[in-house]
Order: structure tokens, then sequence, then C-alpha cells
């Protein structure tokens, strides 16, 4: 009888053992958060102007069903809410920022009137007109886009100053990879190092109308051109499972082809549609394709993010069937979002500041003019405002600045770029005067400076 209890009880043990490791076993399969655990996801942002702010909107939704990302990749518009994403920001954050953005500053250059000297202010009194005409020994030279992305480049720095120290795009709190098109031979270029703002200004530059980006001996421009939705940037950086978004302009039916603006553009919505496609057919079963619904928005409506946001979130909830088989436990999540959070790095003091420029002012002229002081945490607001006096004095296309780590701190460096279309302007001017008695003038002015 008493061998017979001592069968019983060890067998208790032994399903009491198997039951604890039946139950933990998920347990912590569910807590953990390294990719051996799941899939890899990848997610991919595809360009569009202001629709991009439906990515927004599609992030919002991951969010909720609780669907870590493991890397994410952009172009144009899609690479800016990438880049803001892998740099650690809130969801609500990102919406919030883009709600309160003034959107038409990043389409001019023009620093604004406090910033520039006197005599720029009297010059612009008679000569409104500056249309980036340029002469020089070989002729007359424009510019190389109709905006040199002054301000733009002042907005993408701002909004990722809390990863401007890091380098290598796979350090990010999400690895992240911009898209943009090498200019000379039209090949895609993926940018995974360097400056976050810097990639993501050169995969927004749309030909004609931001000047290319200069970037390790290449002019880059619009990820579009190549590569409008890069599914194989996510795929050759291990992604198992995609989610791809893709908000590329459909094409115009005839009656919509009518002016000159709409045919041009309509010129552009095919090249973007044949390379998606082209990427789209690298999608497997497993990956999930979202498109919003944006019909009745345009890539300008940048003051309607609320609306694209909601759109962006519609397309996505479309797809939650799909989707939920990547969804994880609220303890992987939660352990996902810490990880995300202690992956933010942080900048030190400024150690260091370095000018690089040419020519046209001297090195020591210009960095008496930053009032930086070395030692101290990067004042970012005090430093656009030195830069755009800078830029105010009218010799130069750009005047930037970036961020590297050092021993020390950060090393600040600012760098001017001579306007391309020099060395000398002209600019023009209209006067126009009516008595209201028939009496009309007409007053047509030019300078050459």
């Amino acid at each position: 009888m008493c061998g017979v209890y001592q069968v019983l009880k060890r067998l208790s043990v032994l399903i009491l053992a198997c039951l604890a490791i039946a139950f933990f076993i998920p347990l912590a399969a569910a807590a953990s958060d390294t990719p051996t655990d799941r899939p890899r996801v990848g997610l991919v942002l595809s360009g569009g102007g202001a629709k991009g702010m439906a990515h927004v909107g599609v992030l919002r939704v991951l969010e909720e069903m609780n669907i870590p990302v493991d890397m994410v990749v952009g172009t144009s518009a899609g690479s800016a809410v990438a880049a803001l994403y892998a740099s650690g920001m809130s969801v609500a954050e990102i919406e919030r920022r883009f709600i309160e953005m003034d959107w038409l500053s990043s389409f001019r250059d023009d620093p604004g009137r406090a910033y520039k000297p006197l005599r720029r202010k009297q010059g612009e009194w008679r000569y409104p007109v500056t249309p980036g005409l340029g002469v020089s020994l070989e002729g007359l030279h424009l510019g190389a886009g109709i905006i040199a992305g002054q301000n733009l480049g002042f907005i993408l720095n701002e909004l990722t100053h809390n990863v401007a120290l890091v380098e290598d795009f796979d350090r990010l709190p999400i690895p992240f990879r911009a898209v943009a098109t090498d200019l000379e031979t039209g090949r895609l270029v993926v940018l995974g190092s360097g400056n976050v703002a810097t990639a993501v200004r050169a995969s927004m530059s749309i030909p004609g109308v931001y000047a290319p980006v200069k970037l390790n001996g290449r002019l880059l421009v619009d990820g579009g051109v190549a590569a409008n939705l890069p599914v194989s940037v996510a795929r050759d950086m291990g992604a198992d499972v995609i989610i791809a978004v893709d908000i590329t302009d459909a094409l115009l039916g005839p009656d919509n082809l009518r002016e000159a603006f709409s045919i041009f553009g309509q010129l552009t919505t095919i090249m973007t549609r044949r390379n998606t496609e082209q990427q789209l057919d690298l999608l497997g079963d497993r990956d999930v394709l979202i498109r919003p619904d944006l019909e009745g928005q345009s890539s300008a409506d940048f003051y309607n993010a609320p609306v694209l946001f909601e759109l962006g979130a519609s397309g996505a909830r479309a797809h939650a069937v799909e989707l939920n088989s990547l969804t994880v436990a609220n303890e992987a999540w939660q352990a996902y979002r810490s990880r995300l959070a202690a992956a933010t790095p942080s900048a030190g003091v400024v150690a260091g500041i370095e000018v690089k420029h040419k020519r046209r002012l001297g090195r020591e002229f210009l960095r008496e003019r930053i009032r930086q002081k070395i030692g101290e945490p990067l004042d970012v607001n005090a430093l656009e405002a030195d830069l755009k006096r800078i830029y105010g004095l009218g010799y130069y296309e750009i005047v930037s600045y970036s961020q590297t780590p050092s021993e020390d701190g950060t090393q600040l460096t600012i760098e001017v770029q001579e306007k391309s279309w020099g060395p000398n302007y002209l600019s023009f001017g209209l006067n126009y005067e009516d008595n209201f008695d028939g009496d009309t003038r007409f007053n047509l002015a030019s300078s050459y400076a």
C-alpha cells in the first residue's frame, strides 16, 4: 500500500510540474521582446506630400493593437514620419507637432525682416522680386530649386534634435532608413547613417521645388523618383513581415487632364506609380498592405492634419484581422515600449564649435555671430536666430548646423554654402501709380549687385 502511495505522490508532482511548465513558459514568452520570439516587423511608409500625415493615424492604430515595429523605412513625407517615430517620439507628440507646425515657412527661405541688415531692407523695398537669377563670367544662372530649403532644414533639425548625435541609424530606438534618389544616375539611395535631419531633407527634396542635397559626393533628390514605397529596403534589413502604407496618388482620368499643371502632375504620378507597383510585387502572403482612402485630399493639404490622421487610422483598422496576428501581450508590449524609452540618447554640453565656409566672409566674422557658449547645453532657439542673421546677409544659399558626438560632449558644426548662382545677382521691382483721373504710371526697375 505504501508503494502505491509513493507512485501516486510522484505522479502528482510530475503533473504539477507539467502544468507549471505549460503555464509559465508562454507567460515568459509573452513578456519577452526579443525578435526571436516573434516575427520581425518592418513598417514601410510611402511618399505623398501632406497626405503623409495619414501615416501617423496608422501608427496610432498599431500602438492601440500592441504591434511592435522593429524597423521603419520611409520615402519623402513618409521618411519624415518614420524618422520621428524611430527617434522615440510618441504618436500623440507627432500629432501635436504636425497640427501646430507653420507649414508655409518650410516653403520659403526668407528669414524675415528682423534678421536682415538695414542695407538689405532698403534694397528689398525698391527691388522686392529676387528670382534666384545670378550672373557670372559664364553668363546667367538659376538656382537648383525654387526653394533652397533653409527654413525646412531648421524645422527638421528641431524635430529630430533628441537624436542629433546618432550617426548610425541602427542605433536609434527603432532602426530607420530614408530613401533618396541619385540625381545623376536615377538610382535608389538608402540612407542609414549620418545626420537624421539631413537624410530626411534629402528624401523629400522634390526636384525643381527644393534644391538637391549634396551628400557624400552625390546630389540627392526625392526618393519617390526611384522607390516611393521601398519594400525592398525593409526586406534587406531583415523584416519577416512588412506593413506597407501606400498613399501614392492615383492616376487622373481624361476629364481631369485639361491644364498644364494637371498634365505635369500626371507625368509625376506615372513615374511614382510605376516604381510603387514594382515594390508591391515583393509583398508576400504574410505582409499587410494598407491604402487609406484619401480621395479628395491633396498633397498640399498641410493644414488638414486631424482629418488625415483619422483617414489613416480608418485605413489601418480596415486591416485589423490581418494585423491581429502581429499583436503581442501587454507584458511584451510594455517591455518593448520600455526598451524604446531607454534607447533614446541624450546630448551633452557643446564641447567645440567649427565653422565650415569657403570664401565670401571670414571664419572669424561668422564665428563671432554665434552666441553659443562652449561648455553649455545647446540653445537651439538662440542658435537658429544667429544663423538666420547670417543668412539674412544675402550671401548664402544655405546656412545649417549639425551635431556630432565627441569625448567631451557635442561638437557643433556650422556650415555656410554660398549661392550657387552667383557671385552677382539680379533683382527686380515694379512701381505703380494712379491718380484715379486717367493718369497712370508704371516704373520697372532692376538691380545688379
